[in-house]
């Protein structure tokens, strides 16, 4: 998407089918600032993961992670892009899997 992009609507029905707000939502490429503003950078597909690190200030490739990467068993799987399998719910089901994992890991590291 480029940047300012609004969801699409594909994205915007699974949103409404689980009454998720995406008031002010936008898409927006990784930018350098990232890297220094954020503790991890998590991409849900094996390229956006390559690309990230490549793009990433030299020492700061180890903050990038995918998605599954907090999720005993499958920390080496992806999510492909929606866009591509056009399976808008499977990427839902995948990131509602994913996402309390990562949750319960940054919990872990702030006490």
């Amino acid at each position: 998407m480029a940047e300012g992009s609004l969801a699409d609507s594909r994205t915007k029905a699974i949103f409404d089918k689980y009454h998720i707000k995406d008031d002010g939502m936008i898409a927006r490429q990784l930018r350098d600032r990232d890297y220094y503003d954020a503790d991890y950078i998590i991409a849900m597909d094996q390229m956006n993961v390559r690309d990230a690190k490549d793009m990433a200030p030299a020492g700061l490739e180890n903050m990038v992670h995918g998605i599954f990467e907090a999720t005993p068993g499958k920390e080496n799987c992806y999510i492909v892009a929606p866009w591509i399998t056009h399976r808008f719910q499977n990427t839902y089901d995948s990131l509602s899997e994913a996402l309390p994992n990562w949750l319960a890991k940054l919990k872990k590291e702030i006490k």
